[in-house]
């Protein structure tokens, strides 16, 4: 029998814990990124929502049957619609919401005579 002087084991020892902290790492790199994409996910939904809800409000507006609230419901998720009359511009708010229970919402401004958004802006 030779005399090894046991150098092999703290060598495994260390080559093993360097392999489990690699892995950890990217295990949670991996975590990270997947709840990146899934927040952009819903993000992007909901503006597709919130689109699709614009679009349907000012075919509503061309037949002249804006009502005071509106909600519409989409594959994703709903579209809940607030008008407030003033005079030729309407002033609306979104509240869009998808089946997970994320929210976006957005006010604009709508001009009832050209059927045309004046002012546009979303709120997280």
């Amino acid at each position: 029998m030779r005399n090894e002087e046991g150098f092999v084991y703290p060598i495994t020892l260390i080559l093993t814990v360097l392999l489990c902290a690699s892995v950890a790492y990217q295990l949670d790199s991996y975590l990270s990124e997947k709840r990146i994409i899934t927040e952009q996910e819903h993000l992007l939904l909901l503006e597709s929502l919130l689109q699709a809800a614009v679009s349907d409000l000012i075919e509503l507006s061309k037949k002249n049957d804006i009502p005071e609230t509106h909600i519409f419901s989409y594959e994703h998720g709903t579209v809940t619609l607030m008008v407030q009359n003033q005079m030729e511009r309407v002033y609306v708010t979104l509240e869009a919401q998808l089946a997970s229970g994320h929210k976006r919402f957005a006010k604009l401004y709508l001009d009832v005579g050209t059927h045309d958004l004046e002012e546009y802006w979303e709120v997280s």
